[in-house]
């Protein structure tokens, strides 16, 4: 059982490592100085969703 659990673990890591990465091209986009957090990044995309739908980008 202890295997199957291995797997897991390891996406999980890659999967925050790829957050982490998203994290930061959203950072270097805004040009923010510091890294954002999950409600920052929620309200910039829904930011950007709301001008791709208005006709800005």
């Amino acid at each position: 059982m202890a295997k199957r659990a291995q797997p897991v673990r390891e996406d999980h890591l890659e999967r925050q490592e790829t957050a982490d990465e998203l994290r930061e091209r959203i950072r270097v986009l805004f040009k923010l100085k510091n890294t954002p957090d999950d409600k920052t990044v929620r309200m910039l995309l829904s930011r950007l969703e709301k001008y791709r739908k208005t006709g800005y980008v």
